[in-house]
């Protein structure tokens, strides 16, 4: 075979390759207060071939109270309103939290203990729910920010459901992820809107704000970028060698 006939199949595998490894990353904020405590998180939402990867964000620091921290999220998929998704893993970071405001993150992520539900009623049906209040792990594992910038403590004033509280300890540090199998779902799958809930009762909720990627387009994940890159290279040694 001929070395240019060589380099153009080589090529045009490479470009191929690109084109069946995409993905949509679409992202929400949620600002608001809840029980008269602010709160700010994120989260950012990967579509791509059947699959669903949620990454859970507490941008609020030092929490005066755990109905600051995430405990449920639901997500709603533009032209998917029956949504039939399975629960393929999910981790995050332990955190505890000592009665005087010191902290420890696990360095090992662990499993989240989350449950995952498509509920045909309420706030969030027809949508992907995500919970831990009223799952074996909760009310532990819900989703803190962090500490207060200054001391690198948690000592917010009246921290008494954060600081040291059992029951609630070992929260989980910001970045939680997840990844849900969701049938239908490709990279051009926009997903519609997202509810965030906090603490532990029922009815916290608050309506996410795109914030990123809302009109949907693709992009390479990151290996196939080293792909698209190895093809240009064989473009170039290509043109070198006609030269």
């Amino acid at each position: 075979m001929r070395f240019a006939t060589k380099l153009f199949i080589t090529a045009t595998i490479a470009g191929s390759i690109t084109t069946t490894a995409l993905a949509s990353t679409i992202s929400f904020t949620g600002i608001g207060t809840m029980g008269g405590l602010p709160v700010n998180v994120s989260a950012d939402l990967v579509t791509g071939n059947g699959i669903v990867t949620v990454t859970l964000n507490n941008l609020q620091a030092n929490p005066n109270s755990v109905i600051q921290g995430i405990s449920d999220f639901g997500f709603f998929i533009k032209g998917i309103t029956d949504p039939v998704a399975l629960f393929v893993s999910s981790s995050g970071h332990e955190l505890n939290i000592t009665d005087s405001g010191t902290f420890t993150v696990a360095p090992e992520a662990v499993d989240t203990g989350w449950q995952l539900t498509t509920p045909s009623s309420g706030p969030f049906a027809r949508g992907v729910y995500l919970n831990v209040v009223g799952t074996a792990i909760g009310p532990a594992h819900v989703i803190l920010g962090p500490p207060n910038s200054s001391t690198n403590l948690y000592d917010a004033t009246g921290a008494g459901s954060i600081q040291g509280n059992e029951p609630h300890n070992p929260f989980l540090a910001s970045g939680a992820s997840f990844t849900i199998d969701v049938a239908g779902v490709t990279a051009d799958t926009l997903i519609q809107s997202v509810i965030f809930s906090f603490g532990t009762a029922a009815g916290n909720n608050l309506d996410g704000t795109c914030s990123g990627n809302c009109g949907g387009g693709q992009a390479p994940e990151p290996g196939t970028l080293v792909l698209l890159g190895g093809g240009m290279i064989v473009i170039g040694a290509f043109r070198r060698w006609r030269g």
